[in-house]
């Protein structure tokens, strides 16, 4: 319980909430995540800046089972974390990271938004007075998050996109942000609506997927319960 509570996910949705009592889904979480991680004795797993903690928390339990019961019946999981972007921000406030769970759909991107909304969106970004592109996630942590979102999405540095957009405004660059997300969206939308069309098709991936883990967790099982002598 004490290592659950001194992770930051935690201590910020607590903060946010004030005088009532955060929810167990927070603290469970993380507890949920590594489940899912050693059950399927995952090796590599991608990772968002914010999750890091998340997945320590796996790799220690993973320490500690395997010492105690003598042999390795788990791998260690390692992070999978992008340099860029490992950490993307609201659009509205870039203290936070942007998320589904916040109550403006203006602070973030959905999957399934046309471009007029990812236009309206990022034109409505908060930046700040000074209208240039520079780079500086201190001063300007705003622009720099959009500038990183450019970066990751164009297969560039942040650097190439200060360049790219030199002499121009703020306004420009967002739109020309706008048309990357939008052009990056395209593809996975088609293919969204065309799995939308086809329930038959996705129920059998479901179904085989399911099949495949249920396979998998019972065979981690069978090893754990042998390896702590739960075995007849």
């Amino acid at each position: 319980m004490t290592q659950l509570q001194t992770m930051t996910q935690w201590k910020d949705k607590k903060a946010k909430q004030k005088n009532r009592s955060p929810m167990l889904g927070l603290l469970s979480y993380p507890v949920l995540m590594s489940a899912d991680i050693l059950l399927y004795r995952a090796t590599h797993v991608p990772v968002g800046d914010d999750q890091r903690q998340h997945l320590e928390l796996a790799r220690s339990t993973v320490d500690n089972f395997n010492g105690a019961v003598g042999d390795i019946v788990f791998p260690k999981p390692e992070p999978i974390i992008s340099d860029a972007a490992a950490r993307v921000m609201s659009l509205r406030n870039p203290t936070r990271k942007m998320s589904k769970s916040e109550p403006s759909e203006q602070s973030r991107i959905d999957i399934t938004d046309t471009r007029d909304v990812v236009y309206q969106k990022i034109r409505k970004a908060v930046t700040d007075s000074i209208g240039t592109i520079t780079y500086d996630r201190s001063e300007r942590p705003a622009v720099a998050n959009l500038i990183d979102m450019y970066a990751v999405l164009a297969n560039c540095t942040p650097q190439d996109v200060v360049q790219r957009f030199e002499g121009l405004n703020t306004l420009e660059f967002k739109t020309a942000l706008a048309t990357v997300i939008s052009d990056h969206l395209d593809p996975i939308q088609a293919e969204y609506t065309r799995l939308d069309a086809d329930h038959g098709y996705v129920r059998q991936v479901l179904d085989d997927g399911a099949e495949h883990a249920i396979s998998t967790a019972s065979n981690t099982m069978c090893d754990v319960r042998r390896a702590v002598g739960f075995t007849i």
